[in-house]
């Protein structure tokens, strides 16, 4: 099994790669990363969106282990990991996680939560938004579905805030000069002349 993206996937990545700024090589990589590695996928969909939706901020490794547990129905295989597989696994998905700005090892307010990650919305500048833009519409995609896929919520974007940026890009491409900004997990905008 290999991944074979289009020429113009990879030199969106080298782009991102070469920017000084790397929100977006961060974004890109969280996107790529958890497209391919389903199991990922699937942690940020079924543990990390409901526990932010639910006003939860903490994720542990004992958190990936709950999951683990509830994918053995599923993925038999999991039956047959050693204990130090699973810790192993576990402690990458969080790290993972971290590195492409899902969530942050500060852990000043879990201290006494030993191997803890607060999650954070990942920081998106606008080239990786329409990247996934493209790339779901390369997929097929409708675009009166592209803002309800499930992909926006590996940066924790509900359909609302997918909405209000697309609407937000359509202006600026048609000479409006409007920005958005995402500040404290909360999304606000900030229009400039």
């Amino acid at each position: 099994m290999g991944w074979y993206p289009p020429d113009w996937v990879l030199a969106d990545l080298v782009a991102f790669a070469q920017d000084t700024n790397r929100d977006a090589l961060r974004a890109a990589l969280l996107l790529h990363t958890a497209r391919q590695d389903t199991l990922l996928y699937d942690f940020v969909q079924q543990v990390v969106v409901p526990t932010w939706q639910g006003g939860m901020r903490v994720l542990t490794s004992a958190d990936v282990q709950c999951f683990l547990d509830g994918a053995q129905e599923t993925h038999a295989e999991i039956l047959r990991w050693s204990h130090s597989t699973r810790q192993k696994l576990a402690s990458n998905v969080l790290t993972t996680l971290q590195d492409y700005g899902l969530l942050t090892g500060d852990t000043r307010s879990t201290k006494y939560i030993v191997g803890s990650k607060l999650i954070a919305v990942a920081i998106v500048p606008a080239a990786v938004f329409l990247h996934l833009v493209r790339l779901l519409q390369a997929e097929g995609v409708e675009d009166e579905q592209l803002g309800v896929h499930p992909d926006w919520q590996l940066w924790l974007w509900g359909m609302s805030w997918v909405r209000e940026l697309a609407m937000a890009m359509v202006r600026e491409r048609s000479g409006e000069s409007e920005q958005t900004e995402q500040q404290g997990g909360s999304h606000e905008k900030t229009i400039r002349p």
